[in-house]
């Protein structure tokens, strides 16, 4: 028993101690800081999904603000034409009623979006396609 009480037994078993706690306290701090990592790479990832969601709303805004609006002023103006010459059809008997459609092509718009990968890096789009299986 006398050796146990000595000093350098004493030393040692408290050093022993604290070095293992001191390691098992450090590592819970790199795990802690390890998930804060993660968890900020998914929000940056979700922040930047958003974006890009909002520009694609945007863009389709925009078309339909300049290039659908204008067709369908065309089509009501055409239509309520038809509809008076159908209202008058004594006044309009051997005549026709002409409708030129502004049949016009519209390509796709390039999405000029380099970054169509963050839309996989979400935890959570992987949850809802394995949810859906």
């Amino acid at each position: 028993m006398t050796f146990l009480n000595t000093n350098f037994v004493v030393a040692l078993l408290a050093s022993m101690a604290s070095a293992y706690f001191g390691a098992t306290v450090a590592q819970k701090v790199i795990l802690r800081n390890k998930k804060k990592e993660e968890l900020e790479v998914q929000l940056r990832n979700t922040n930047s999904a958003i974006t890009m969601a909002v520009t694609i709303c945007n863009m389709g805004l925009a078309l339909k603000k300049q290039l659908i609006k204008p067709l369908y002023d065309a089509y009501i103006l055409d239509q309520e034409k038809f509809i008076d010459f159908e209202a008058n059809k004594a006044e309009n008997v051997g005549k026709t009623f002409h409708f030129e459609a502004d049949l016009q092509y519209f390509g796709t718009t390039a999405l000029r979006i380099k970054n169509w990968k963050i839309f996989y890096s979400i935890k959570s789009i992987h949850l809802v396609e394995h949810c859906q299986q």
